[in-house]
């Protein structure tokens, strides 16, 4: 029961949910701004062109991290780690974090595919959100990847 409590709270009170929040305030405060992202995302080939890069390699970043959170040091044990009573809550946060840079990933794709087809108001959302998602995903994690290894060095 726990785990589920830190489960929800690393889900909803995260930067990640913070920032799609923030992405939905500015498309309804400013409806005519975000068509006019989209409209501009949309009319430009090279940006269509290279449109998911930018989300997919934030999200290759984000699961290089979640590798080396979990497994932190190369020429020392890990065991420290492991046996840290925390440690269950460290890889449920960084499998929290891989959801959101999986889906940011998949939703970057998908305006790819069918993105010149729907409204340009979602153009705009989806981007905004799909890059600002993955990119704080991946920096919060590659921050807590060099918090952990810091503090596993400090104590071997």
């Amino acid at each position: 029961m726990n785990r589920i409590k830190h489960l929800c709270i690393a889900i909803f009170v995260s930067p990640e949910l913070a920032l799609g929040l923030a992405v939905a305030v500015f498309v309804t405060a400013a409806p005519k701004l975000a068509a006019e992202l989209g409209v501009a995302i949309r009319s430009d080939p090279e940006v269509w062109k290279y449109l998911p890069a930018l989300t997919l390699i934030f999200s290759g970043a984000a699961i290089n991290s979640s590798f080396k959170l979990r497994a932190p040091l190369e020429s020392f044990s890990n065991k420290i780690l492991y046996h840290w009573s925390g440690y269950q809550l460290l890889v449920d946060r960084v499998y929290v974090g891989l959801f959101y840079g999986v889906c940011s990933a998949a939703a970057s794709l998908a305006l790819w595919i069918v993105g010149k087809k729907i409204n340009p108001i979602l153009t705009a959302s989806i981007f905004l959100a799909a890059t600002l998602i993955s990119g704080v995903t991946a920096l919060t994690m590659l921050l807590a990847q060099q918090k952990l290894r810091e503090l596993l060095e400090a104590n071997t």
